[in-house]
């Protein structure tokens, strides 16, 4: 059984300070201790550049038997701004010729070099894991967005690829999908940049396991729908980085949120959660860990009770091994006190332990929204490319407050949720594979499907309908009777007041598939534009489209709740393995046994309101057991369905679930 980390960061000097904390927590720290250093580059906290200072409170530390671990908290350079000295070698230089100050240029040889010897400063001290920080990556570094387009990249990639290109012609090149000699100059930008970035890792590990083939690297990821223009293959990365164990750790984090938009912590997740699918499918020596910024960064903006959610999420959704707090910093001094921030938080990893002792070894099951690495490719030809990043996927989150259990896993996935031109991203063979199983699709991705594949496949067709004359009010529809729709469903008139949202929005006609819903504009419906339709394949899959925009933000109504919840039944086939129903926002997440028999169930109520109406649907006969704050586990009863006891707002509830 693997150990639930819980690795403090420390952006402070203090030994006295810290001592005092290891006394009054000292659970906290037993997963082990990262200390930031920002090498001299920002100017913020004197005492963590200055290495003579560095170098002594770390030491103090390890001598005293603790797990200490360096954190390079600058490598590459996260943005320009005021408390920076400039970097002494070339920095990136955006497509349109504006330069950064203190963002290296990934492929200088002055930058390669210092690289190397700030590395091998550090490694020298001997941490247990030497953390790269998260700026280890390509896109933005204000005020650059994606990529270094300074004169010498531009010549190192005509070289690679033989090519003529100026900067505004690259650029051009990339922004409008153009070709050369049959390869997408999107593809070979993407290539150049994940060969820099693997280039960077050969030094930063070369560096290390010079001075110790022990030290584990760890990295910190971000957002894959945001680096999606060097997105690595992690696998790489991991070949490259293992230390003589064949260890390598990875600290996911995607930007913050506060309490001013709680919600931003399910889309945060989402991110999260495909990150540590893409990276434990690297190799058995991988541990997965997530950032948790207690109190983004030096102000009191983000509550305990949403950290502590976004926490437990870290593990049910993401799968996560363990966590890094953020929470230890010079200005916040009471935060270690009781009942406050930092200090819940180490009281609670108990709990968060046990948690993830519920998930070891289980698989996660549910439905899987597609993501590729490679999907910014096949995006449309936009003025600028840093706004070619992942299309649609972002929208599912409101599937997910429905109570539809997600999964990342693609392998373990009962439906797969297919929006936008994503389509354009899947491999024919995968396509086909997943048409022959359940699809949930959008409008614009059946359309795709239909120019790849042919008719047949999706039951809809593009419609003859001027889509010029299409209503405002583009996701308003009525209801058939259809059983999918439920005896109450039948006859129901969703309207969309407002008109404004109409993301995956497609003008589609019935053909062959059975129509759910139709346009509720007269003339649309008079001419069979669709609002929702489901079709059985030749080949025993079923898909869903629903034409007019499905996932926007009045989705959350209780018929078209229901009415998207028994399609998901229909395209499994059966019933989902679990589903919530609620009157308020709950998601969830599933993780069963290899066997089957055993399932822990993961409810998370991400709603301004107390959930008192909770109640968990199963696809079979279980003995269910609600996770108390002790770590004990209470009896709920057995059946098909239980009714959960109240969820305060913001928290989360854990079952397990035993087969009868």
């Amino acid at each position: 059984m693997k150990e639930f980390k819980c690795i403090q960061r420390i952006f402070c000097i203090e030994a006295d300070r810290i001592e005092q904390a290891m006394k009054d927590y000292p659970d906290a720290f037993h997963g082990g201790t990262a200390v930031v250093t920002y090498n001299n580059v920002y100017t913020d906290n004197p005492r963590i550049c200055d290495y003579d200072t560095y170098c002594a409170f770390f030491r103090h530390f390890q001598a005293m038997g603790v797990d200490m671990q360096v954190n390079l908290s600058t490598t590459i350079g996260h943005a320009d701004h005021h408390r920076c000295e400039a970097m002494p070698f070339p920095t990136m230089v955006d497509a349109d010729g504006t330069g950064c100050t203190v963002s290296a240029c990934p492929r200088s040889e002055a930058f390669k070099s210092y690289l190397h010897a700030t590395v091998t400063r550090y490694a020298v001290l001997k941490p247990s894991v030497f953390w790269i920080d998260d700026d280890f990556r390509l896109f933005f570094h204000a005020p650059v967005d994606h990529g270094c387009f300074c004169e010498d990249c531009i010549a190192r990639f005509n070289a690679a690829y033989g090519t003529a290109f100026d900067r505004d012609a690259l650029h051009t090149a990339i922004a409008q999908d153009h070709e050369a000699d049959g390869r997408k100059i999107r593809a070979l930008w993407q290539e150049f940049n994940r060969a820099a970035m693997l280039e960077l890792v050969r030094i930063i590990a070369g560096a290390v396991h010079a001075v110790d083939d022990g030290i584990i690297i760890g990295y910190m990821q971000v957002n894959p729908e945001l680096i999606i223009y060097e997105c690595p293959h992690y696998r790489d990365f991991v070949e490259l980085s293992k230390n003589r164990n064949g260890e390598v750790w990875f600290r996911h984090g995607s930007g913050f949120y506060t309490d001013r938009d709680p919600l931003g912590g399910v889309a945060k997740n989402i991110s999260i959660a495909r990150l540590c699918a893409m990276t434990e499918a690297a190799g058995d020596g991988v541990v997965n860990l997530v950032e948790e910024v207690t109190s983004p960064y030096t102000r009191r903006e983000k509550s305990m009770r949403i950290t502590l959610l976004e926490a437990a999420m870290n593990i049910g959704m993401a799968g996560a091994q363990g966590i890094m707090d953020e929470g230890i910093k010079p200005n916040l001094p009471e935060q270690l006190l009781p009942g406050r921030l930092v200090a819940t938080m180490h009281e609670s990893y108990p709990l968060l332990a046990q948690m993830y002792r519920m998930i070891e070894g289980k698989r996660q099951i549910g439905v899987y929204p597609y993501f590729s690495e490679d999907l910014w490719q096949y995006a449309d030809p936009v003025e600028n490319i840093s706004r070619m990043n992942d299309p649609g996927s972002q929208w599912w989150t409101e599937l997910f407050h429905m109570g539809i259990p997600f999964t990342f896993r693609k392998e373990n996935a009962a439906v797969l949720l297919l929006s936008s031109k994503t389509v354009r991203a899947m491999p024919e063979e995968e396509l086909r594979g997943w048409l022959k199983k359940g699809v949930y699709a959008d409008g614009t991705g059946a359309v795709e499907i239909n120019a790849r594949l042919g008719t047949g496949f999706t039951g809809v067709k593009k419609a003859a309908f001027d889509e010029a004359k299409l209503s405002g009010a583009g996701i308003s529809e009525h209801f058939t009777a259809h059983p999918l729709n439920g005896a109450e469903g039948a006859g129901y008139d969703r309207y969309n007041i407002w008109g404004m949202n109409a993301h995956g929005s497609a003008c589609l006609e019935a053909d062959g598939c059975e129509v759910l819903s139709l346009s509720m504009n007269a003339a649309e419906a008079e001419a069979g534009i669709i609002g929702t339709g489901v079709y059985e394949n030749a080949d025993g899959g079923r898909i869903a489209v629903a034409a007019r925009g499905p996932w926007c933000t009045d989705v959350l109504g209780r018929f078209k709740t229901q009415q998207i919840k028994n399609v998901m039944d229909w395209l499994c086939g059966k019933t989902l393995p679990v589903q919530v129903d609620c009157t308020g926002r709950m998601g969830c997440s599933v993780w069963e046994s290899a066997d089957g028999a055993q399932r822990s169930v993961f409810v998370y109520n991400t709603d301004f309101d107390d959930a008192c109406d909770a109640v968990l649907r199963t696809d079979g006969e279980y003995s269910a057991s609600l996770l108390m704050p002790d770590g004990s586990l209470r009896a709920l009863g057995t059946g098909k369905s239980f009714a959960l006891p109240l969820i305060p707002a913001w928290s989360t509830a854990v079952m397990l679930l035993e087969k009868i």
